[in-house]
C-alpha cells in the first residue's frame, strides 16, 4: 500500500508544475486506472480489511493519539485521507480503494506567473496556490480557513539533466482537437517503489502555453518534475505503468478565459498553519 500512495502522489505532482507564460485560462485533467487481475485481487483484499470494524476501530484509536493528531494538523491532506478511511470512504459505492485514492479531476487555473490547482476527490483533494515569481506554493484548507507553506523543491530544480532519459518519437495522437506528439521519459535514478517510465503526449498548438510553465508548481512534498522543462509543448495525456496498474491522466478541457486576480492571492481571513518540524 505504501508503494501505491507514493505512486499516486507522483502522478498528481507529475502533471501540474508551472512558471511564467502567456496562456490565461483553465486546463482540466481527468483520471482513469486499469489494474491487472492480480492487483485487482490485492485491492479487493485491502478493501475488505478497511471495511472490517475492528480495523477501523484501531485506526480511529491511532488517530486519537496526541502525537498522530499533531502530525495530521500539520498535514491537511493526510488528515483528509485518514478521515475518509476511518469513515468508510476508502472506496466509492461499487468501486475499490483506488476510486477513493485517485482524484476525479484536476483543474489548473493559470494567469501570468501564478496558478491555482483545484483537486477534486482522492487523497490529495484540495487547493494549491503557486506564485512562481516568488517561488512560493501554498496548500489551502478552506474548511478550516487555514493555509500552509509548501516546501520548495530546491533539490528537484538542481537535478542533473543526466538523470532523465528523454526519447521523442514520431507517433502522434489527437486530443481535444490538438495534435500531440509522444515522448518517453525514463528516470534512471528512480527508487524501487516509484515509477521510472512515463509516456507523455504533448501539443505545441495551444497558443501561449508550453511545458516550461509546468515545472515549478507544487502539488506534493519532495516531488521532482524538473524534466518537464525538456518536454515540447503542453502534456494533454500522461500514462504511468507501475505496481500492476496503468494510470492515465488525460485533459478533458482546455479553456482560454479571463481570470480574476483575486483567484491568485491567499484568501482573506485565513491563518497560517505551521507544518511540524518547521
Amino acid at each position: 500500500m505504501k508503494k501505491l500512495l507514493i505512486l499516486l502522489a507522483g502522478v498528481v505532482a507529475l502533471t501540474l508544475t508551472a512558471s511564467a507564460q502567456n496562456f490565461e485560462g483553465t486546463i482540466t485533467w481527468s483520471f482513469r486506472v486499469n489494474m491487472s487481475a492480480e492487483m485487482s485481487q490485492q485491492m479487493q483484499g485491502a478493501q475488505a480489511m478497511m471495511n472490517d470494524p475492528a480495523m477501523l476501530a484501531e485506526m480511529q484509536a491511532a488517530m486519537n493519539n496526541p502525537q498522530m493528531k499533531a502530525m495530521m494538523e500539520g498535514n491537511p491532506q493526510m488528515k483528509a485521507m485518514m478521515d475518509g478511511m476511518t469513515k468508510g470512504r476508502g472506496a466509492a459505492p461499487g468501486g475499490n480503494m483506488m476510486d477513493g485514492m485517485l482524484p476525479k479531476s484536476i483543474a489548473v487555473k493559470i494567469k501570468g506567473n501564478s496558478s491555482l490547482s483545484l483537486i477534486e476527490g482522492g487523497m490529495t483533494a484540495g487547493e494549491i496556490l503557486t506564485l512562481s515569481d516568488k517561488n512560493l506554493a501554498y496548500l489551502i484548507d478552506r474548511p478550516s480557513r487555514t493555509y500552509s507553506l509548501m516546501s520548495q523543491g530546491a533539490a528537484a530544480a538542481a537535478a542533473p539533466a543526466a538523470r532523465y532519459k528523454i526519447t521523442r518519437t514520431s507517433e502522434t495522437a489527437t486530443i481535444l482537437g490538438y495534435t500531440c506528439k509522444k515522448t518517453l521519459v525514463e528516470d534512471t535514478a528512480a527508487a524501487a517503489n516509484t515509477p521510472s517510465t512515463y509516456i507523455l503526449w504533448s501539443t505545441t498548438d495551444i497558443a501561449g502555453a508550453n511545458s516550461k510553465q509546468f515545472a515549478q508548481m507544487k502539488l506534493s512534498e519532495g516531488s521532482d518534475t524538473s524534466f518537464m522543462s525538456s518536454i515540447e509543448g503542453v502534456p494533454l495525456r500522461m500514462e504511468i505503468a507501475a505496481e500492476g496498474m496503468k494510470i492515465t491522466m488525460e485533459a478533458s478541457a482546455v479553456k482560454k478565459e479571463s481570470l480574476a486576480d483575486s483567484l491568485f492571492v491567499l484568501p482573506a481571513g485565513f491563518t497560517e498553519r505551521k507544518p511540524m518540524g518547521r
